[in-house]
C-alpha cells in the first residue's frame, strides 16, 4: 500500500501533481501542506537573504526552500528567528558533514524514499540493544513511522559492547538524523507535501525505574537527539506518541522535557497505559501494526507468560482473507482478561471483542478473517492492584 502511494505520487510530481489526482488516503493534514505561496514565499525570501553565503555550497536538503520552510514553520513563521536557528543548524551539520561516516551514509540515501537503520555505521552492535526497529509499513495518511519499543533496551548488553563502539554512539544518532533529512527531503519532493515523520515510543512492559537509573546514560543520549531533531531538524516530526504510559511515566518525562520547546511539546501525544489500542488505529495501518509488535514482542515466551500487576501485553497474527486462527488461553489463578481486536488491510473498521478468562476454565475460541489484516490479543492484567498472572497462550 506504501509502495502504491509512493508510485502515485512521484509519477505524479513528474506530470506537477499526483498521477490521477491525491490518493485519498493521503488527504492534507495540517502542516503537511507544501510551501504556501500567498503566505510563505516572501518569508523564505527574507530567511534566505539573512542567511546569504552560509547556504552555499550546501546539499539541497539543507538549504531549498522546503528546508527554510521547516524552519519558518518551526518557528512560528517569524523570519529573524527562523534565520537565527538556521545559521546554527547550518554550522552544525557543515561539521557533520566532514565525517567520513555521515559521508557514506548520505551517498547511500541520497535518493532514498524508504528509512533503513540497517544501513547506519554500527547498526549491528547498536540494534541488539537499543530499541530501535525498522518498520515495514507507514502510517494511514502515508507518512514513515520510526518505532521504539522501549522494552528491547538493553543497557547491560550497551556496556558490554567495545567502547570503541560505544563511542561512536553519537556518530550513529547524527547519521540516523541525516538518513531521516535525505529520505523525508527526496518524500516530500515526489509527494509535493512537507513529509514528515510518526514517532512512535512503545512503553508496554518498560521499567521507568530502570530507565532513569541504570539506563539512565541512554536515556539522555536519546533526549539529546530530540534535542537536536527541534534545533537543527525542525519539522521533520509530524507526531510523537507515548504508548502505553505507566503512571510512572511522569518521573521519565521530567527528565526529557525540559529540552521541549512549546511547538514540539504540542506534537505530544500521550496514550495511557490501559487505553484501548483503537486509540492508534487512525493513525498506524494495519501492516504497520503487525510489522510493530511483532518485532517488540520477539522474545516472548506465550505457554509461559508471567504477566505483572497492572500490566498487560500483546501477540499478533497477520492473516489472509479467509483465514482461521485458533487459540486459547489460560491462566493459572484468578483471572486475566484478553481482547481481540482486528484491523482490516484496507484500514476500513476494527472489530473487538473482550472476555475474562478465569483458571477454572480456560478459553478457546477461533476467528476467521473476513479480509486481510492484522489479528491483534492484549493479555490484560492492568486491572490488578495485586496479583501477577501466570497465562498459557497458544495458536493453532
Amino acid at each position: 500500500w506504501c509502495r502504491e502511494v509512493r508510485r502515485r505520487a512521484i509519477v505524479g510530481s513528474m506530470k506537477g501533481g499526483y498521477e490521477g489526482g491525491p490518493p485519498p488516503e493521503m488527504v492534507e493534514e495540517k502542516g503537511l501542506r507544501w510551501i504556501d505561496e500567498s503566505t510563505e514565499r516572501e518569508n523564505i525570501k527574507l530567511v534566505r537573504e539573512q542567511l546569504g553565503d552560509e547556504l552555499k555550497g550546501l546539499p539541497e536538503d539543507l538549504s531549498d526552500d522546503l528546508q527554510i520552510c521547516r524552519f519558518l514553520r518551526g518557528h512560528g513563521n517569524k523570519p529573524v528567528e527562523a534565520a537565527n536557528f538556521m545559521s546554527k543548524a547550518v554550522a552544525h551539520r557543515r561539521a557533520c558533514l566532514e565525517k567520513e561516516s555521515i559521508k557514506q551514509v548520505r551517498a547511500t540515501f541520497a535518493a532514498a524514499t524508504e528509512l533503513d537503520l540497517n544501513k547506519l555505521p554500527n547498526a549491528q552492535h547498536f540494534l541488539e540493544v537499543l530499541p530501535m526497529r525498522n518498520s515495514d509499513s507507514c502510517s494511514t495518511s502515508g507518512l514513515p513511522v520510526v518505532v521504539a519499543p522501549t522494552r528491547l533496551l538493553d543497557m547491560e548488553g550497551f556496556d558490554s559492547l567495545d567502547v570503541t563502539v560505544q563511542a561512536s554512539l553519537d556518530e550513529f544518532l547524527s547519521a540516523m538524523l541525516e538518513m531521516r533529512s535525505l529520505v523525508l527531503h527526496n518524500l516530500s519532493h515526489a509527494q509535493k507535501r512537507m513529509v514528515k515523520v510518526i514517532d512512535l515510543r512503545d512503553l508496554t512492559q518498560a521499567s521507568i525505574s530502570y530507565l532513569i537509573t541504570e539506563a539512565r546514560p541512554l536515556v539522555l543520549k536519546f533526549r539529546d537527539a530530540v534535542s537536536a531533531i527541534q534545533d537543527y531538524y525542525p519539522e521533520v516530526i509530524h507526531q510523537m506518541i507515548v504508548f502505553n504510559a505507566p503512571k510512572a511515566f511522569a518521573s521519565l518525562f521530567s527528565q526529557i522535557s525540559p529540552v521541549l520547546n512549546e511547538h514540539m511539546q504540542a506534537k505530544l501525544k500521550i496514550i495511557q497505559l490501559g487505553s484501548p489500542f483503537e486509540e492508534l488505529t487512525p493513525l498506524l495501518d494495519a501492516r504497520f501494526v503487525f510489522s510493530w509488535l511483532s518485532q517488540a514482542t520477539v522474545d516472548i515466551d506465550y505457554q509461559d507468560m508471567n504477566l505483572p500487576n497492572g500490566s498487560l501485553d500483546y501477540a499478533v497474527r497477520w492473516l489472509e482473507k479467509g483465514e482461521v486462527c485458533k487459540w486459547a488461553l489460560s491462566v493459572k489463578s484468578h483471572d486475566v482478561k484478553v481482547r481481540q481486536c482486528f484491523i482490516p488491510d484496507d484500514g476500513v473498521m476494527v472489530q473487538r471483542d473482550e472476555v475474562l478468562v478465569y483458571s477454572t476454565q480456560p478459553y478457546e475460541t477461533s476467528f476467521e478473517a473476513a479480509s486481510t489484516g492484522v489479528l491483534v490479543l492484549c493479555i490484560d492484567n492492568y486491572y490488578s492492584w495485586w496479583f501477577p498472572k501466570d497465562v498459557a497462550l497458544t495458536f493453532s
